[in-house]
Protein backbone atom coordinates (compact mmCIF):
# COMPACT_ATOMS: atom_id res chain seq x y z
CA UNK A 1 0.00 0.00 0.00
CA UNK A 2 2.40 2.62 1.07
CA UNK A 3 4.57 2.09 -2.38
CA UNK A 4 1.23 2.67 -4.77
CA UNK A 5 0.68 5.51 -2.08
CA UNK A 6 3.68 7.10 -2.49
CA UNK A 7 4.02 6.79 -6.55
CA UNK A 8 0.58 7.95 -6.94
CA UNK A 9 1.64 11.14 -4.97
CA UNK A 10 4.49 11.52 -7.24
CA UNK A 11 2.29 11.15 -10.28
CA UNK A 12 -0.08 13.40 -9.07
CA UNK A 13 2.39 16.52 -7.88
CA UNK A 14 4.41 15.86 -11.45
CA UNK A 15 0.99 16.32 -13.11
CA UNK A 16 0.19 19.58 -11.02
CA UNK A 17 3.78 21.11 -12.05
CA UNK A 18 2.97 20.60 -15.27
CA UNK A 19 -0.40 22.72 -15.29
CA UNK A 20 1.53 25.84 -12.74
CA UNK A 21 4.42 25.71 -15.68
CA UNK A 22 2.23 25.99 -17.95
CA UNK A 23 1.18 29.59 -20.27
CA UNK A 24 -2.04 30.17 -21.32
CA UNK A 25 -2.05 30.89 -24.99
CA UNK A 26 -4.85 33.49 -26.07
CA UNK A 27 -6.70 32.56 -28.94
CA UNK A 28 -8.79 34.92 -31.51
CA UNK A 29 -10.55 34.76 -34.47
CA UNK A 30 -8.41 34.98 -37.34
CA UNK A 31 -10.88 35.41 -40.10
CA UNK A 32 -9.66 37.27 -43.51
CA UNK A 33 -12.58 39.76 -43.60
CA UNK A 34 -14.37 40.83 -39.96
CA UNK A 35 -18.44 40.31 -40.72
CA UNK A 36 -20.79 43.09 -41.96
CA UNK A 37 -22.83 43.26 -38.72
CA UNK A 38 -22.09 42.89 -35.36
CA UNK A 39 -21.58 38.99 -34.40
CA UNK A 40 -24.25 38.20 -31.55
CA UNK A 41 -22.18 37.74 -28.12
CA UNK A 42 -22.40 33.67 -28.29
CA UNK A 43 -21.05 33.39 -31.46
CA UNK A 44 -17.95 35.13 -29.91
CA UNK A 45 -17.35 32.21 -27.96
CA UNK A 46 -14.20 30.52 -29.05
CA UNK A 47 -14.60 26.89 -28.00
CA UNK A 48 -10.89 26.81 -27.50
CA UNK A 49 -8.31 27.38 -25.54
CA UNK A 50 -4.10 26.27 -25.74
CA UNK A 51 -1.45 25.94 -22.82
CA UNK A 52 2.23 25.82 -23.97
CA UNK A 53 4.98 24.77 -21.43
CA UNK A 54 8.95 23.92 -22.05
CA UNK A 55 8.08 20.24 -23.18
CA UNK A 56 4.08 20.58 -24.87
CA UNK A 57 1.86 22.69 -26.51
CA UNK A 58 -1.95 21.38 -25.52
CA UNK A 59 -4.91 22.40 -27.42
CA UNK A 60 -8.37 21.77 -25.36
CA UNK A 61 -11.73 22.01 -27.27
CA UNK A 62 -14.83 23.04 -25.44
CA UNK A 63 -17.12 20.62 -27.29
CA UNK A 64 -16.60 18.79 -30.83
CA UNK A 65 -16.84 20.94 -33.89
CA UNK A 66 -16.00 17.97 -36.58
CA UNK A 67 -12.76 17.64 -38.28
CA UNK A 68 -10.26 20.80 -37.16
CA UNK A 69 -6.76 21.37 -38.36
CA UNK A 70 -3.73 22.42 -35.99
CA UNK A 71 -0.93 23.93 -37.28
CA UNK A 72 1.76 25.86 -35.70
CA UNK A 73 3.90 28.00 -37.93
CA UNK A 74 7.71 29.44 -36.53
CA UNK A 75 8.91 32.91 -37.08
CA UNK A 76 10.51 31.92 -40.49
CA UNK A 77 6.80 30.91 -41.26
CA UNK A 78 7.92 27.44 -42.00
CA UNK A 79 5.07 24.87 -40.42
CA UNK A 80 6.42 22.93 -37.72
CA UNK A 81 3.51 20.89 -36.71
CA UNK A 82 0.24 19.86 -38.60
CA UNK A 83 -2.72 17.52 -37.75
CA UNK A 84 -6.31 17.26 -38.63
CA UNK A 85 -8.17 16.32 -35.19
CA UNK A 86 -11.40 14.19 -35.25
CA UNK A 87 -12.63 16.47 -32.56
CA UNK A 88 -15.86 13.67 -32.17
CA UNK A 89 -13.38 11.46 -31.00
CA UNK A 90 -10.76 13.75 -29.17
CA UNK A 91 -11.15 17.22 -27.71
CA UNK A 92 -7.65 17.31 -26.26
CA UNK A 93 -4.43 17.33 -28.42
CA UNK A 94 -0.83 16.96 -27.01
CA UNK A 95 2.21 17.85 -29.17
CA UNK A 96 5.70 16.66 -27.83
CA UNK A 97 7.23 21.06 -28.28
CA UNK A 98 10.76 20.27 -26.57
CA UNK A 99 12.80 20.13 -29.99
CA UNK A 100 11.64 23.22 -31.44
CA UNK A 101 13.83 25.70 -31.47
CA UNK A 102 13.72 29.11 -29.08
CA UNK A 103 11.61 31.72 -31.04
CA UNK A 104 7.96 33.13 -31.58
CA UNK A 105 5.08 30.67 -33.17
CA UNK A 106 1.54 30.98 -34.05
CA UNK A 107 -0.82 28.57 -33.32
CA UNK A 108 -3.70 28.59 -36.23
CA UNK A 109 -6.56 26.14 -35.35
CA UNK A 110 -9.62 25.66 -38.45
CA UNK A 111 -12.67 24.42 -38.05
CA UNK A 112 -15.96 24.80 -40.94
CA UNK A 113 -15.52 28.64 -41.70
CA UNK A 114 -13.98 29.29 -38.59
CA UNK A 115 -10.53 30.57 -38.19
CA UNK A 116 -8.62 30.88 -34.96
CA UNK A 117 -5.04 32.10 -33.90
CA UNK A 118 -2.61 32.48 -30.82
CA UNK A 119 0.40 33.84 -30.50
CA UNK A 120 3.50 32.12 -28.41
CA UNK A 121 6.92 31.99 -27.43
CA UNK A 122 9.33 29.11 -27.17
CA UNK A 123 12.33 29.49 -24.42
Amino acid sequence: RSFFFKLTAICGFVLLAQNVFSTEIVIRRDNPTPPPDPVPLLEELIPVSATIDESQLAVYFDYPVGNALIRVINELGQTVYQEVVDTNTNLDVHVQAGAWSDGNYKLKISYDTTYLIGEFQTE
